[in-house]
């Protein structure tokens, strides 16, 4: 039977790995962040880097998809305690 104290440094562990990996995951991400539209019904993606937005174009989804993972990741350093 776990102790509450073995579950606690369990949790540590686990909390000390994800923030590792976030870390690893934010150092790779691309710089700037996402913005995103509504037009028409369907969605448009922006890349704002220094103040100035780029559309993004369907054929570069996947540096929204970066983006948009990079934002949770921020967002999940601030309820974490960590920047």
């Amino acid at each position: 039977m776990s102790t509450i104290s073995d579950l606690v440094e369990t949790e540590i562990a686990n909390l000390s790995k994800t923030i590792s990996y976030i870390k690893k995951e934010l150092a790779r991400a691309p710089e700037g962040s996402l913005i995103w539209s509504e037009s028409r019904g369907k969605p448009h993606y922006y890349h704002k880097i220094n103040g100035e937005r780029k559309y993004i174009p369907n054929k570069d989804r996947e540096l929204a998809v970066q983006l948009a993972q990079k934002d949770y990741y921020e967002e999940d350093c601030k309820m974490m305690g960590f920047t």
